[in-house]
C-alpha cells in the first residue's frame, strides 16, 4: 500500500493514503492527515512527517483507519439484515 505527501504551505504537509475505490463511482478513497512542523520554513519537519506516513501506512494495512477504528470502511449496499420502512 503507497501513501504520498505534500507541502500545503512551508511547515505544514499533507498525508494521504489510497484505501480502495469506491463500489459505485469507482473514485478513489484516500485518508488524509495533516502535520504541522515547528518551524515554519520550506522543509521543515520532513523526517518526522516520512515517520508519520510510514506508521498511517502500517494501520491501514492492518485494518485501522489511523484513529484506533477497526472497522476501516464498509462498501455501501452491505446490510446485516432487511432494511425496514420504520428505519429500524
Amino acid at each position: 500500500m503507497a501513501g504520498s505527501l505534500r507541502e500545503r504551505s512551508p511547515g505544514r504537509r499533507e498525508l494521504r493514503v489510497f484505501i480502495g475505490r469506491d463500489p459505485v463511482t469507482g473514485r478513489p478513497i484516500q485518508i488524509t492527515r495533516t502535520y504541522s512542523a515547528d518551524r515554519k520554513e520550506p522543509g521543515a519537519g520532513r523526517r518526522a512527517v516520512e515517520k508519520k506516513l510510514a506508521a498511517l501506512v502500517a494501520s491501514v494495512e492492518r485494518g485501522k483507519d489511523g484513529r484506533g477504528r477497526s472497522d476501516l470502511w464498509e462498501p455501501p449496499g452491505r446490510m446485516d439484515g432487511p432494511l425496514r420502512a420504520d428505519g429500524a
